[in-house]
């Protein structure tokens, strides 16, 4: 379940979670989303206003979602899923439906973003 917090009340180091255990980076609807896995970027403050910065070339799939959509999401995992985070980052979700094969359950959050509960 998907949950408002406090950004400054995370206690985990961004730059083991990012670099380390990498993320997933979604975007689209419910229905037709794509997901990366990245292993770069970057959680900060910006002149006020707490910000994600995500490095995608624009010949990976994902990119035309995010591209095309208002919101995109950041999913963490614990270390059991580090299979899943390859595939994501393996695999093109042109040709693999990446969500279907993890078994991943898309929600929703803010804006329509998809997200994994299991994340």
């Amino acid at each position: 379940m998907l949950e408002k917090c406090d950004v400054k009340s995370l206690d985990q180091n961004v730059f083991s979670l990012i670099g380390e255990q990498w993320m997933l980076i979604t975007a689209g609807t419910a229905e037709h989303c794509n997901t990366m896995t990245a292993s770069w970027g970057g959680l900060g403050v910006l002149w006020g206003s707490d910000v994600a910065t995500c490095y995608i070339r624009p010949q990976r799939y994902t990119y035309e979602f995010v591209e095309g959509s208002d919101y995109f999401t950041l999913s963490f995992f614990g270390p059991e899923y580090r299979k899943a985070l390859a595939l994501c980052g393996a695999q093109s979700g042109r040709e693999v439906d990446k969500v279907k094969e993890c078994g991943f359950t898309v929600r929703t959050g803010e804006g329509g973003a998809p997200y994994f509960a299991e994340a």
